[in-house]
């Protein structure tokens, strides 16, 4: 349709903690106010990473558009915690909210978006933004595990891989700031993105980027949070709200009896080969508790 767009860069928008994230708006440049689609993401602003559906697409067809850094990623304040998803739903909410009460948004948001971005949407959704009205995910993870394990098996590749990739940025902003950048860092973000093969060669995996100010993944738990251990003591296992503990630790009475209706259909126990049939059944059938 050839639509005049009015782009507007690192516009500040405020969480409710006083965090300021910050995004490109585009929007018709004339017109009555627009329904918004929004996109949050940890890759850059540039709408070459958001490849399935793109602001400028947006605004040809009528719409306005977001594009967000998410929580301490390039322009947006805050500190970046790798795979936490604690803070996704809130500053999801907090931006459909934002977006809702601009002049150029006729109070109608949806969200859209791949991958990473495609999670947010859900965490937002989640959390009931009155002026949400629609969310557009593709390769969206179902469960909570489906990020990082298939299978009951951890996807190393997929999680290095990523993780050098959303380093370049922190070595970035880090260089920005006139912090100084080890060059160990900036030597190994670059072997995880080009020859991955051999940092997971290295025992034990938790030593990569495993250096001080590097923000752990937060899915577990290391000498520094970056990567998961599985609890080890009967208490910590009977509270593992999927019951998948470590091949060779011991089920705790306790622990056995949380199976009961935790086994979701092909919910693999590690070092077995049994799973349940579904909510309801007995221990009996995870062979790590059979075994016991």
């Amino acid at each position: 349709m050839g639509r005049t767009t009015l782009v507007e860069h690192d516009v500040p928008v405020e969480m409710r903690d006083g965090t300021v994230l910050r995004a490109d708006v585009w929007r018709p440049a004339e017109g009555p106010p627009a329904p918004a689609v929004l996109f949050r993401t940890p890759y850059g602003k540039s709408p070459l990473g958001l490849a399935t559906l793109t602001p400028a697409q947006c605004v040809d067809r009528g719409y306005a558009a977001v594009v967000q850094d998410t929580r301490g990623r390039f322009a947006s304040e805050g500190e970046w915690a790798p795979l936490d998803w604690s803070q996704e739903g809130p500053d999801g909410y907090d931006t459909v909210e934002w977006t809702a009460g601009q002049p150029w948004c006729d109070g109608n948001v949806a969200m859209a978006g791949t991958s990473y971005q495609a999670i947010v949407q859900w965490l937002a959704a989640m959390e009931k933004p009155p002026h949400l009205r629609a969310i557009a995910w593709r390769m969206s993870t179902s469960a909570p595990f489906d990020a990082e394990q298939l299978g009951g098996a951890l996807r190393l590749d997929h999680l290095t891989s990523w993780l050098g990739l959303t380093a370049l940025e922190w070595v970035q902003r880090r260089a920005a700031a006139g912090d100084p950048v080890d060059g160990a860092v900036v030597a190994e973000v670059v072997q995880l993105l080009t020859t991955p093969e051999v940092p997971l060669r290295r025992w034990p995996l938790s030593t990569i980027l495993d250096f001080e100010g590097f923000p752990g993944l937060s899915c577990g738990t290391s000498s520094r949070g970056r990567w998961r251990r599985w609890p080890t003591t009967a208490s910590a296992r009977s509270a593992c709200p999927r019951s998948r503990w470590a091949a060779g630790t011991t089920c705790s009475p306790t622990a056995r009896s949380s199976c009961t209706g935790r086994c979701a259909p092909r919910t693999r126990w590690p070092g077995g080969t049994n799973w349940s049939s579904g909510p309801g059944s007995t221990p009996a059938n995870c062979r790590r508790c059979r075994a016991r």
